[in-house]
């Protein structure tokens, strides 16, 4: 375990002591955020992990010492006895957004569900007191003015989104915790469904085609794709429409067998002003 450390200055509260609601917003924030960077840490290649292990590192406990008000939040599974092998990288990434809350600068680079987390704790510390020093392991503790702290900078929309994009692909992960789920597509892209609407549907198409519709974020490097406040919809298999069941692809004759089966297609109804349009648009 490690210990995050919140030290609450200025407040007109008596040493050692803070308001409820304050502290249950803060507690909240730092929880949530600890969650969620402990769960796009483990998602990360070669880092994944199971939900209950997942579970268990993002843990926090929280204590105050007595004679000053200080928030110490211990982090992590007491009861492991290896090494926690995403501490050092969900530490490091901890401050580097505590700084930029600090300079009121957002990193290009963060999730739009971890900026809301960081925008929420820096609402919650700027409520409870006019200045917080918060200390990490193996860095420098840093001091925020809480009234310059602008937590909307960290709710809006990350720069350059490619709006109102539909991808599709198979279903293939879901996580209705967070409502993240994520879809590969047909040239085995994998692309991230974040804040998905209605995730307790969209769980059943797990396994399935699917189109998702959201706004598109273009990944960095070799960060997936992430498609925000997705909304998923099933696909029908082409293939499974011409009665062809996987696994397996068909070859051409048993496509043209399958395409047979189905029947003739409906002439198409115009009338003679229709047809004439139509003859007249060929002609040029």
């Amino acid at each position: 375990m490690r210990e995050y450390v919140f030290r609450l200055q200025g407040m007109d509260s008596p040493p050692g002591q803070i308001r409820a609601a304050d502290l249950t917003g803060v507690t909240d924030a730092v929880k949530t955020l600890v969650y969620r960077l402990t769960r796009e840490a483990a998602a990360r290649p070669g880092m994944g992990r199971a939900d209950a292990a997942v579970e268990a590192l993002a843990q926090v406990r929280v204590g105050m010492s007595t004679g000053s008000t200080r928030l110490h939040f211990h982090v992590g599974d007491g009861n492991a006895r290896e090494v926690d092998p995403l501490a050092e990288g969900v530490d490091d990434e901890l401050w580097r957004l505590l700084h930029g809350l600090q300079l009121n600068e957002r990193p290009e680079t963060v999730s739009m569900t971890i900026a809301e987390a960081v925008g929420d704790l820096g609402a919650a510390i700027r409520r409870a007191a006019p200045v917080a020093v918060v200390a990490v392991p193996r860095r420098a503790p840093l001091t925020l003015r809480t009234a310059t702290i602008d937590p909307q900078i960290w709710r809006g929309e990350v720069s350059d989104p490619m709006l109102d994009r539909m991808v599709e692909g198979e279903l293939e992960m879901v996580d209705l915790h967070s409502a993240k789920f994520r879809v590969r597509d047909a040239a085995g892209n994998a692309i991230d469904l974040i804040d998905v609407q209605h995730p307790t549907i969209a769980a059943r198409l797990v396994g399935h085609l699917v189109a998702a519709r959201g706004v598109l974020y273009v990944g960095q490097g070799a960060g997936h794709h992430r498609l925000l406040r997705a909304v998923i919809e099933p696909r029908e298999d082409p293939l499974r429409r011409l009665g062809v069941s996987p696994p397996g692809i068909p070859d051409v004759q048993a496509l043209a067998d399958a395409a047979r089966a189905l029947g003739p297609v409906e002439p198409m109804a115009l009338t003679d002003a229709e047809l004439e349009d139509f003859l007249a648009e060929i002609r040029g």
